[in-house]
């Protein structure tokens, strides 16, 4: 059950090198901080989570990440390839399920989230 009094804190995790909600979302402002092409297309090539490649999410527009992250109290995190392939053996290792790219991103991010104290021990929500 969602508790509407203390709504859910949107925490969104992208595959470093290729981070442009990441790099937007730390300027503070609305603006969509966008890549070179090029540079764009270089840093997907590196990532191993291509799912989460869009070069033009709806960051910027009124009801896109930007607000979403701004009326949660949202942040957004990133996790490398190295740290995302740890996570994914950690959780086969503990659960025996071969997760896919994407979900290494998540919990790669949130161990080290966690780990840091940014994110309280034992929180389920904020």
């Amino acid at each position: 059950m969602i508790d509407l009094l203390h709504p859910l804190r949107l925490m969104l995790s992208q595959n470093l090198p290729f981070t442009p909600i990441y790099t937007s979302w730390k300027t503070g402002q609305r603006r969509f901080v966008i890549s070179d092409h090029s540079e764009g297309k270089r840093q997907i090539r590196q990532i191993a989570a291509h799912v989460l490649s869009n070069r033009q999410p709806p960051y910027a527009i009124r009801g896109g990440i930007f607000d979403i992250l701004h009326d949660s109290g949202g942040d957004t995190l990133v996790a490398n390839n190295a740290e995302i392939q740890q996570a994914s053996c950690l959780f086969y290792k503990h659960e025996g399920i071969d997760i896919d790219p994407a979900a290494g991103v998540a919990f790669a991010s949130l161990r080290r989230t966690a780990a840091s104290g940014y994110i309280e021990k034992g929180a389920t929500s904020y």
